[in-house]
């Protein structure tokens, strides 16, 4: 609840799904001036592989929201 408070594109802004080739695999986007969050989502019960298209957020590098771990940042291939 802490983190959802903290970000307000959880709960404003705008929502786009992801679509990956995963169907087992649930991926979205919100954002919030200027606020991106990146929500992927396990709904299987073993762990998944997925690829995702994040060609329009190249550069950008992804922060773990509950540890801050940092992710190699996106680059031109799927993520």
């Amino acid at each position: 609840i802490a983190i959802r408070r903290n970000h307000e594109a959880f709960g404003r802004g705008s929502l786009r799904f992801l679509y990956p080739n995963n169907r087992k695999v649930l991926a979205y986007l919100r954002e919030h001036e200027g606020e991106y969050i990146l929500c992927v989502v396990n709904l299987s019960r073993a762990p998944q592989a997925v690829e995702l298209d994040l060609a329009d957020m190249r550069g950008r590098t992804p922060v773990e929201l509950t540890g801050g771990s940092r992710f190699p940042p996106i680059g031109d291939l799927t993520y």
